[in-house]
């Protein structure tokens, strides 16, 4: 009788400790009034995870010793989601000789691309730069004949594996007009239409670019990339993005707001826009280092931070990853112009970043 009414005692206790300590858990796991919320991101995310977030991709630009960085190629999976040849697909490199192509570095970027479920972004079918010799050699026609084999050649290899082209390269010069090269003294004006018809006749599928420097904010240089698209879309030339390649220092960075009108109205003619190259010489700003490389990340992070609530926004590709393979720092060893250090570790400018696609 009393070993059934201690039994009794127990059962009676254990159920009390267990109503007790289901509803502390249930407090504890209730929001306390007032209490922050918390964001989708998380402080430890890959910035190719939260540009993901809002349907957009950051870039960066590889070569072959920056690919081949152990180190570096971990961080470059990790961070990103779009890839460029720094050199390697522009014409001189890919396509070295009338009768001879080079696809080795291209082959190893678009394989660590798929590998690592990244876009690939080609870069680019005409500039006035990376142009070899041989080409000077050819008529007109021969040099039409040229470009669209090469076109053709580049595109057909790559198809369903590069998505985008750079298809024209800096074809505004710096004062007025058109810039003076070899495409436009042997082709004519025409020449970037042209382009752009084989690109599409070869790839219905890609994305088409025109890429320029100087172009990002407002001004006289931007208002003539804006007329020269207009016309394009006019004609039904198949262009269908914008490349502002935003090689930046502290005396060349245009207002954050002016970037963002100036994509607003490429949008309206029915273009997209990404931020193609972007760097920023850190070593521009005055005061000692960590004062300089905050001010790059504020930069970094405004600009960002305004194109990516633009709907015709897709996305930033920076001219690198790493300060160590920057051309910027090839220039200068102190441009320190990039998102990571030559130790591969994040500058404040990644957190800034990361922040703006948030």
């Amino acid at each position: 009788m009393l070993c059934r009414n201690l039994a009794g005692s127990w059962a009676v206790l254990l159920t009390l400790v267990g109503v007790v300590g289901s509803a502390f858990v249930q407090a504890q796991s209730q929001p306390k009034p007032n209490s922050p919320q918390v964001k989708d991101a998380k402080p430890d995310d890959p910035l190719r995870v939260v540009a993901e977030r809002k349907k957009l991709h950051v870039g960066a630009c590889l070569g072959p010793a920056s690919l081949k960085d152990t180190d570096g190629a971990g961080v470059v999976a990790r961070h990103f989601n779009l890839l460029v040849a720094e050199n390697h697909m522009k014409w001189s490199f890919i396509h070295p000789a009338r009768d001879r192509y080079a696809f080795d570095f291209a082959d190893e970027l678009v394989a660590f691309a798929e590998k690592n479920k990244m876009k690939v972004k080609g870069h680019a079918f005409i500039w006035h730069g990376a142009t070899p010799r041989y080409l000077n050699d050819l008529t007109a026609d021969e040099l039409r004949a040229a470009l669209k084999d090469h076109i053709k050649t580049v595109m057909t290899r790559y198809k369903g594996k590069v998505a985008s082209w750079d298809v024209v390269n800096e074809a505004l010069d710096d004062r007025d007009g058109l810039r003076k090269s070899l495409w436009r003294e042997k082709l004519g004006e025409d020449y970037i239409a042209e382009a752009f018809r084989i690109a599409h006749e070869v790839d219905p599928e890609a994305v088409l670019i025109y890429n320029d420097y100087g172009c990002e904010g407002l001004g006289e240089k931007s208002d003539r990339q804006y007329d020269l698209l207009k016309r394009l879309v006019k004609d039904k030339v198949p262009v269908h993005q914008v490349g502002l390649q935003m090689h930046l220092n502290k005396d060349k960075v245009p207002p954050a707001e002016d970037v963002a009108a100036n994509v607003r109205r490429l949008a309206e003619l029915g273009l997209t826009v990404n931020i193609s190259e972007m760097d920023l010489v850190a070593s521009s700003f005055p005061g000692e280092l960590p004062a300089k490389l905050e001010a790059q990340a504020n930069i970094f992070g405004e600009i960002v931070r305004a194109c990516a609530k633009e709907k015709g926004f897709r996305g930033v590709t920076f001219w690198g990853y790493s300060d160590k393979y920057s051309w910027r720092n090839r220039r200068d060893t102190k441009a320190y112009p990039l998102l990571f250090d030559e130790d591969m570790k994040p500058k404040p400018a990644f957190f800034a970043v990361r922040e703006a696609f948030e």
